[in-house]
């Protein structure tokens, strides 16, 4: 497993970041860590099972809903 100090100097080179609410979580809870988050990363999209997605830019924030589907296999949607 990586360290969350080893995990954001691997972010250095990233530019669109999909993230689960919940590994945001798990690398946020030290307080200002979104930002820094953001500050490293142009796009960090955070998806959320069945609710809606956020999309933080350098511009602003914004959600989009997520459609009502019945859930067959989720094999791989993560």
């Amino acid at each position: 497993s990586y360290s969350v100090e080893e995990i954001f100097q691997t972010l250095e080179s990233v530019d669109i970041l999909q993230i689960t609410h919940d590994l945001l979580l798990e690398l946020t809870k030290r307080g200002s860590r979104l930002e820094q988050l953001r500050a490293q990363v142009p796009t960090v999209i955070v998806t959320n099972g069945g609710n809606e997605v956020v999309v933080y830019s350098s511009l602003d924030v914004q959600r989009f809903p997520v459609p009502k589907v019945p859930v067959v296999d989720t094999t791989g949607a993560g």
